[in-house]
């Protein structure tokens, strides 16, 4: 009966949600590995001091194509966690610069089971590298200099429900939207809360033990955005010994990544992913790079809990 359950927990997760259509959207690959970069719940989940640090080529091959570096961390205590989170994200000659801190506390509803909830909190910054632009002219006063803009307030909410074997969570990764315009060499910013732009993300996964030495951990991440085509991502990947996994992952709009996860020692974590998509009729191909360090703690006043970490 307990094998039934948990195939049906898979097929709930897996297959149930591909038949919601989705859009185009900027995102992660490994985002399943450090859920901390969207959802500041999931921090509650972590037994002990971790840091991931991550980069992204996307469209590889293409002029002015997007990259990202970021860089995150939380520290967990008996029923909180806080946390920070760095970002830096290109596109063109354009650029944007994140810096966020983050709280998390969690109350206990069973032996091993949680309710968390967590919020974010920080600023952005946008420059433009208008100095960079090739132009025809030798001298273009527009394009001679670079212009930034000031502090941006950013927040992020986040619920995060987990046990030793699956979890579910719900998030907002932003609560400010901003327009941005360009008037004499400076950036203004207008910021307002709109919920008409507000973008939810829900997400669930399941670890499901073959054996002693194979497991299978099945996730999913529903995006949803108002009057926006809803995006989905699915994976399933197995994992030897918790040591070594490769698996699979479709992103609606018929989006492919291959990814790869190995634990290095007892500290580190290793991980790629290839991310195939089509763009403007092109097939486009984008790597992902990331490196995760967990430090266990001697004395610890929580119970370490196992959960899927992919």
């Amino acid at each position: 009966m307990k094998i039934l359950i948990r195939l049906l927990y898979v097929c709930i997760l897996v297959f149930i949600p591909s038949l919601l259509k989705a859009q185009e959207f900027l995102g992660l690959s490994q985002y399943m590995c450090h859920k901390q970069f969207y959802n500041p719940a999931a921090m509650s989940s972590y037994s002990d001091i971790n840091a991931v640090m991550l980069y992204r080529n996307q469209w590889v091959g293409l002029e002015g194509s997007p990259t990202i570096y970021s860089l995150s961390g939380s520290i967990p205590f008996e029923k909180t966690a806080v946390g920070v989170g760095l970002q830096r994200y290109t596109i063109g000659v354009h650029e944007t610069n994140n810096f966020l801190l983050s709280y998390s506390f969690r109350i206990q509803l069973g032996y091993l089971d949680y309710l968390a909830f967590g919020l974010s909190a920080g600023f952005k910054f946008h420059k433009r590298n208008y100095s960079k632009v090739l132009t025809h002219e030798k001298y273009d006063d527009y394009f001679s200099t670079d212009v930034r803009s000031t502090f941006i307030p950013n927040f992020q909410f986040g619920m995060f429900y987990f046990s030793s074997k699956y979890y579910f969570g719900f998030s907002i990764p932003s609560l400010i939207f901003d327009k941005i315009k360009v008037e004499n060499k400076k950036i203004k910013t207008d910021y307002s809360f709109e919920t008409k732009k507000v973008r939810f993300y829900f997400e669930g996964g399941y670890e499901y033990d073959i054996n002693e030495m194979w497991s299978i951990d099945a996730s999913s991440l529903l995006k949803y955005e108002s009057n926006s085509p809803l995006e989905l991502d699915i994976t399933v990947i197995p994992t030897y010994l918790d040591k070594i996994s490769l698996g699979l992952s479709y992103r609606t709009k018929n989006e492919w990544m291959v990814l790869f996860n190995m634990r290095i020692n007892k500290e580190l974590r290793f991980g790629y992913a290839y991310h195939i998509t089509e763009v403007v009729g092109k097939i486009l191909n984008s790597h992902e790079l990331l490196l995760s360090f967990t430090m266990n703690r001697k004395e610890r006043r929580r119970p370490k809990i196992e959960r899927p970490r992919f």
